[in-house]
């Protein structure tokens, strides 16, 4: 739980050093364009909503969620309200929780060319973290039921043992019966 803000804080941090940092026009890889400072105006406002959005109790997360999900007519502003969105159904601290919904929100933004940088940054970061988060779900399902499966088999093993175990009770019953059945009739023969 307390992963989320240190890991957006440090998303915050990593957005707001690449703006201020001299060399970040430079080094910047061909396909990344530098972040400029007006392209960021949102790191605050989406780590203030989370801080909101947590400490929310169910009642007050549902009605966000249903303002969130209303569009509006300002492009830029509706997808940082499908990032909010994204965040409401993402985050562990949702009582609403979906991860794949939030996965789908955050892939349509994703493959919208005209947002900005760091919105997209926020996107792309967000989205990565849902997948991976996903999948150790998802090993964390897969091994509890390799391990109910394994139970099952171990209990199956012990029934199967303990029928083996009367079976052969009773088949050490049988040779003795048959010990002193053999031990009779041989007493007789010797008259």
């Amino acid at each position: 739980m307390k992963f989320i803000p240190t890991f957006l804080i440090l998303i915050s941090c990593t957005l707001s050093s690449c703006v201020h940092s001299p060399q970040a026009s430079k080094s910047s890889p061909a396909n990344l364009p530098a972040i400029q400072a007006n392209q960021i105006p949102h790191t605050h406002e989406l780590l203030a909503f989370y801080e909101t959005f947590s400490e929310a109790n169910i009642d007050l997360q549902k009605s966000l969620i249903a303002e969130l999900g209303k569009p509006l007519k300002d492009i830029q502003q509706n997808q940082l309200r499908q990032i909010k969105l994204a965040m409401a159904y993402g985050l562990p601290s949702s009582r609403m929780r979906d991860p794949v919904k939030a996965q789908a929100i955050l892939q349509e933004l994703i493959q919208i060319n005209d947002q900005p940088i760091a919105d997209n940054a926020w996107a792309y970061l967000f989205h990565e973290w849902l997948a991976d988060t996903n999948k150790l779900l998802k090993a964390k399902n897969d091994s509890k039921l390799q391990q109910q499966r394994i139970d099952t088999l171990q209990q199956k093993n012990e029934q199967l043992q303990q029928k083996y175990d009367a079976l052969e009770q009773k088949l050490d019953a049988l040779k003795k019966i048959e010990k002193t059945m053999g031990g009779r009739d041989s007493a007789a023969q010797k008259p």
